[in-house]
């Protein structure tokens, strides 16, 4: 049976968190004065300016000017920026872990191939000079018994000349 993927689970689980987490975010980022005035509004007119923009670009429209938003669109603009940039930043979190995560086992997994590798090796350099022991080994022997076959051939000569009568009568 399979391990269950806790780290997908709990991947996914925190990527649908990040939504409402997201619009909690925009809600109180909205309330805040100090904030809305210093970020919100300011990312939220440069927002629109580069979505008009961008809008005329592609339409082909040569008016140039933009006309800001007032204070509340601004903030919200600025608002949805926010939530959209904490939801791709937990997004991009996520795939980074995800990536980290896959590059550990990749390398941990390459690492045991290698110590496996390493060991084949050994064995087969242990194999390879236990044969060149036994060629050696096998040299030796044939050249004994070729020895050995000599001797037998000259012992059986020797008894043929001895076995043949002497003398004068022969």
């Amino acid at each position: 049976m399979a391990a269950l993927p806790l780290g997908k689970i709990l991947a996914l689980t925190v990527r649908t968190l990040s939504k409402p987490v997201s619009k909690l975010l925009k809600d109180q980022a909205k309330q805040h004065g100090v904030f809305r005035n210093r970020f919100l509004i300011p990312v939220g007119q440069v927002t629109h300016w580069v979505g008009v923009r961008l809008r005329r670009l592609t339409l082909g429209s040569s008016r140039k000017e933009v006309t800001p938003l007032d204070a509340a669109g601004a903030t919200e603009y600025g608002a949805e920026f926010l939530g959209e940039a904490f939801i791709y930043s937990v997004a991009t979190a996520l795939m980074v872990l995800e990536y980290n995560t896959s590059s550990t086992k990749s390398a941990r997994k390459e690492a045991i191939q290698n110590q496996q590798l390493a060991s084949l090796r050994h064995d087969l350099d242990a194999a390879n000079e236990r044969i060149e022991q036994l060629e050696v080994q096998n040299q030796l022997q044939f050249q004994i018994l070729t020895r050995l076959t000599e001797l037998e051939e000259q012992h059986q000569a020797l008894r043929e000349e001895q076995a043949k009568p002497k003398g004068w009568f022969s």
